[in-house]
């Protein structure tokens, strides 16, 4: 948003505009032995790379500096916490220590459709139309619930589940039980949504973006944006980006 910004002046031709954005300057870089399969996470004071060879990578985020490599199937963006990075192979999800790579349980999913969404100790994996809950420390299975076809990674917000089903409504589960707590159609199949702050927040294949109440999924607002939003939405305190 330039709200507030003066008019800048029109340029001359062939005179150089000066950058109202601060200029992007590389800090460091570090060459990788394979594509990536996905985004990378940063934990902490580190960032975890996926690769496209079946290694996982862990750099220092102030240098670049390689902590630790670890082998190990990957098919989907890894997750992470304080504590572990959380990757998923074609029908398992397996964890690594942060701090060394090293494996710490593995647990057996099926399938897998979408990544996994990891927050506050919970695991939560969409498989076949099955959707699991598992706790973080040990990878033992706490429920699971069959729901329908899943492709985007639900969202968490304290002991609300929000997970967007394929050419279905949005659905509210327990975090703690998987038991449903509300459902809303949203006149188009749901993308990744973000949950924060007593809202939810997601784009829908009707080319419209909404914004729901968590804890009863009534509709405050919708917006058409013109076409099915790529991803999920990103907030501050003032504005909502989406692509």
């Amino acid at each position: 948003s330039m709200g507030g910004a003066q008019t800048p002046r029109p340029t001359p031709p062939g005179v150089l505009a000066e950058s109202r954005f601060v200029p992007l300057v590389v800090r460091w870089s570090v060459p990788l032995s394979a594509p990536p399969v996905s985004s990378p996470v940063i934990a902490g004071e580190t960032i975890v790379v996926p690769l496209q060879s079946g290694r996982v990578v862990a750099l220092r985020i102030t240098d670049g500096k390689p902590k630790w490599h670890s082998d190990v199937p990957i098919e989907r963006p890894i997750s992470a916490d304080a504590d572990r990075v959380y990757v998923p192979s074609a029908d398992a999800i397996q964890a690594l220590d942060l701090t060394t790579g090293a494996p710490q349980w593995r647990a057996e999913t099926g399938s897998l459709t979408a990544p996994p969404p990891v927050h506050a100790g919970w695991v939560v994996t969409a498989a076949t139309g099955n959707l699991s809950a598992f706790r973080a420390s040990d990878g033992s299975a706490v429920w699971q619930r069959n729901l329908g076809a899943i492709e985007f990674r639900p969202a968490i917000e304290g002991d609300f589940l929000f997970v967007p089903l394929v050419e279905g409504p949005l659905v509210c589960l327990s975090l703690q039980t998987g038991d449903p707590i509300w459902e809303r159609d949203l006149g188009g199949s749901p993308g990744e949504p973000i949950a924060i702050a007593g809202r939810v927040y997601v784009g829908a294949a009707d080319k419209y973006f909404y914004v729901l109440d968590a804890t009863n999924g009534e509709i405050p607002w919708r917006r058409r944006v013109g076409a099915a939003p790529r991803g999920q939405a990103a907030l501050d305190q003032d504005h909502i980006y989406l692509v």
